[in-house]
């Protein structure tokens, strides 16, 4: 019986090649796609005219990997992007609620194999030809291991005693946390070497960390320029890739971007450092966790990896695990200043205040010493968001304004009223929450701040701004249609609890919730409950915003963990279970314990009185 070989598919321009993991378009030209996204296309391709299930794509294309169905529509999306789907070209059709099914014509097309027991003739007797072939190959072999074996000690001892590079020594000041001698150190070096193209790109994602886009877009348009791109020894390579996703990153394109990264090389750490980043940044844990578990298999000890893998599991909720990260990075040597950003916010979540106030105030020396601006603003946020816990609202606003006179840029000064204003309107000061939100568009008109700033204002309860806001703003807004969607639902929502009409605000605020879960819009749909008298599921609500404390303490207002626990102490006093809610009104009064006395009396205004007094 004859064994069948390789089998390749044709459909429109395209030839998709499993064996090799390849697929080419017009001219034999190379399409780029991920691991996971070639994957799926051979198992829909190899099932041209069925319906391939979301079970079945999660059992064969991540093989019982625990991840959110939004990767397989990620994925999908990747897929169509790259054979250039449109209207008069389709090749997947979706089937809502099912899964997907490949509706292009294919052909398949079967390399022939030689039949079981065909060998090809032996011109010499077999047993003498392979005992010495076998003895050629070992004796070759065994000198390819010592030749490996000394280059590997040769390179070693020459890189232990080599002196240090204008390069080398800008990535020691970016570890060591001087990231403005590290960015003067790489522009001397590209005045000095201009084709050196990873060194633009590095001092290009410094940048954009400092939230310096337009400098960071300086050094990549020195990047994309034609002439360079044709003398450029890094085209078509992981340099290439990278600063292209980060071009895709600074307009806005996020998902783009991430699809443009995770084309680089798996070995490529920096590559992995930039998809952690931006997934944390935009709610993408499991896509952070996945680069995160490639570059610490590779790297155990970069600071880089840990910084993020602290952040990760911190927003995860698993902050033993964040904590004792940041431990075994200390014992191993490996202890930068910034490392204290990520380990604080661990910490204040852990409910361990003091520990968290002594991250951020090492950090804060830090930036003093280093004269880096970037890491004191860091701490005074640390240090601010601390205060915000503890309903130390007047030593917050100094904190916060210290950050604002060191921002240097507009996108940060937006950043730092945005933060201002949530503190001031969720403890009901709403004329200074409405003050500060108008600085906002006055000091940045980034499309990132478009949909928390309309938040923000619904917040205030300004909603004809909130609403002015995303009507004006739709074209520049980043973020998916989902999530600006949400937004609106969230606005609706917050201004129809003003109104009173609390079932309507209930299902607005719950369908903005499920298209982008987060702990603002679980608290707000608690208090609406609240108001129809749904204790029951209020209090589940209100442990949304519990469940997330880590998103909370580093994204949100901290001041939502002490009012959660008091609205909680209510909500169990009205049902009757009095031990649960002592167990609430004591974790709120101990939080709050130093408040000032205007905060203090906050909880008693914002809520119906409880039974303890």
């Amino acid at each position: 019986m004859g064994r069948s070989g390789n089998t390749r598919y044709r459909f429109g321009s395209y030839t998709l090649d499993p064996a090799e993991r390849r697929i080419s378009g017009e001219g034999d030209c190379r399409i780029e796609l991920t691991a996971k996204a070639f994957d799926l296309l051979v198992l829909l391709v190899s099932r041209a005219g069925k319906l391939v299930t979301k079970d079945e794509i999660l059992d064969e294309v991540w093989q019982g990997d625990s991840i959110a169905e939004s990767n397989i529509t990620t994925t999908i999306s990747m897929i169509r992007k790259a054979l250039q789907e449109d209207s008069e070209r389709q090749y997947i059709e979706t089937i809502p609620k099912k899964g997907y099914r490949f509706v292009a014509d294919v052909c398949p097309e079967v390399d022939p194999a030689p039949a079981v027991g065909e060998n090809p003739p032996v011109p010499y007797p077999q047993h003498e030809a392979l005992r010495s072939r076998f003895v050629l190959i070992g004796f070759a072999a065994l000198l390819l291991i010592v030749g490996i074996a000394g280059r590997v000690w040769y390179s070693r001892h020459l890189a232990a005693n080599a002196p240090e590079t204008p390069y080398s020594r800008a990535i020691r000041l970016e570890t060591e946390g001087d990231d403005t001698q590290a960015l003067a150190t790489l522009n001397e070096l590209v005045v000095a070497q201009p084709g050196f193209d990873e060194a633009r790109l590095r001092a290009a994602w410094l940048e954009y960390q400092a939230d310096n886009d337009e400098k960071a877009k300086g050094y990549l348009d020195f990047l994309a320029n034609p002439k360079v791109l044709q003398d450029s020894s890094a085209k078509d390579s992981g340099t290439r890739l990278k600063a292209e996703g980060l071009r895709m990153l600074l307009d806005g394109k996020v998902d783009d971007a991430l699809s443009k990264f995770q084309l680089v090389d798996p070995a490529d750490i920096d590559a992995l450092i930039y998809i952690a980043d931006v997934a944390i940044d935009h709610d993408n844990f499991h896509i952070a966790d996945d680069a995160l578990a490639k570059c610490l298999k590779r790297a155990r000890l970069n600071p880089f990896c840990g910084f993020e893998r602290i952040e990760v599991l911190t927003h995860e909720q698993h902050f033993d695990a964040a904590i004792a990260e940041d431990q075994f990075l200390t014992k191993s040597g490996v202890k930068y200043p910034w490392l204290d950003y990520p380990s604080g916010y661990a910490e204040l979540a852990n409910d361990h205040v003091s520990t968290a106030l002594g991250h951020f105030e090492s950090l804060e020396k830090a930036g003093r010493d280093f004269h880096s601006a970037i890491h004191f603003r860091a701490s005074q946020e640390g240090i601010a968001a601390v205060n915000v816990y503890q309903g130390k609202l007047r030593d917050a606003l100094v904190k916060l304004n210290h950050a604002l006179d060191a921002s240097g840029n507009g996108y940060a000064s937006a950043a730092y009223y945005l933060q201002m204003a949530k503190m001031d309107a969720f403890l009901g000061k709403r004329g200074e929450a409405q003050k500060e939100l108008q600085n906002v568009p006055r000091t940045s008109k980034s499309g990132e701040l478009v949909i928390p700033l309309a938040e923000a204002f619904a917040i205030a309860g300004d909603f004809t701004a909130a609403q002015d806001v995303l009507q004006q703003n739709r074209d520049v807004a980043t973020g998916d249609s989902q999530s600006y969607a949400a937004a609106k639902q969230f606005v609706e929502g917050v201004r129809s609890l003003e109104r009173q009409d609390v079932p309507v605000a209930i299902r607005q605020l719950k369908s903005s919730y499920d298209d982008d879960p987060n702990p603002e819009t679980a608290y707000f749909t608690a208090k609406a409950q609240m108001q129809q008298g749904d204790w029951q599921s209020a209090i589940q609500s209100f442990n949304l915003v519990l469940e997330n404390k880590g998103t909370v303490v580093l994204d949100s207002v901290a001041s939502l963990i002490p009012l959660t626990e008091y609205n909680l102490s209510i909500c169990y006093g009205k049902l009757g279970q009095n031990t649960e809610s002592d167990k609430h009104f004591l974790a709120a009064s101990t939080m709050w314990a130093n408040a000032d006395p205007d905060v203090k009396a906050t909880l008693t205004r914002l809520s119906a009185s409880p039974q303890h007094r």
